[in-house]
């Protein structure tokens, strides 16, 4: 069964936690996890079911030493989070796919899995679909103030305020990912923010015209 362990402040904080109830709180998260996996692997549908887990927001406490500048320097630790598809019997080869993505993807990418023909009324699209090559994800960052919107990708991350104003172009492989580069890369710092605008307005105008 789940024990509770003490470790030292130092690592504690280090890694990214602020208490140690905290700790063993993710660490009973993934005894748990484990515990329903073994539960589940003694029922029929097992091997026939598409688990997909991701998480809700990433930490935002003491920086971790694992961590990137950039989710500190630019806020961005809460929308750094795992996403997890297992399909037990199905995937010989497991693998990590780094792509930038977010939730709305989930839907598309689980659908292309099961094989079942649909249609997409979102920006959302089939992140393991080798045909797609887009690797950025809109985000709507309320951990600023006033709140932003912004486009990220492997490479940069455009942001400005709600009203289109304050726009600001950083380099994410960056020392200092929280300087403003858009001076330096002008050509990609203008295609970014006409790709922001275009996917911010798409978003907006589908929450009315999503053809349910």
């Amino acid at each position: 069964e789940f024990e509770s362990i003490e470790i030292s402040e130092d690592v504690l904080y280090k890694s990214g936690f602020k208490s140690i109830d905290q700790y063993n709180g993710v660490r009973f998260l993934d005894y748990s996890i484990g515990k329903f996996f073994e539960m589940a692997s003694e029922e029929p549908y097992f091997y026939n079911t598409i688990f997909v887990m991701f998480g809700d927001h990433g930490t935002s406490d003491p920086r971790a030493h694992h961590m990137p500048p950039v989710d500190y320097d630019l806020k961005l630790r809460s929308y750094n989070v795992p996403l997890v598809i297992y399909t037990p019997g199905k995937v010989d080869q497991p693998k990590i796919i780094h792509k930038v993505c977010g939730l709305a993807d989930v839907l598309p990418t689980i659908a292309g899995l099961v094989g079942i023909p649909y249609k997409n009324y979102a920006v959302g699209r089939d992140i393991l679909n080798q045909g797609n090559d887009i690797n950025y994800s809109l985000i709507i960052n309320t951990k600023l103030s006033p709140s932003s919107y912004g486009i990220i990708g492997k490479e940069f991350y455009l942001q400005k305020f709600r009203d289109g104003s304050g726009q600001t172009f950083h380099d994410l492989n960056s020392s200092s990912p929280a300087d403003d580069v858009k001076l330096e890369y002008p050509n990609k710092f203008i295609k970014l923010d006409k790709l922001t605008d275009a996917v911010y307005e798409t978003s907006k105008y589908l929450l009315y015209h999503n053809h349910q």
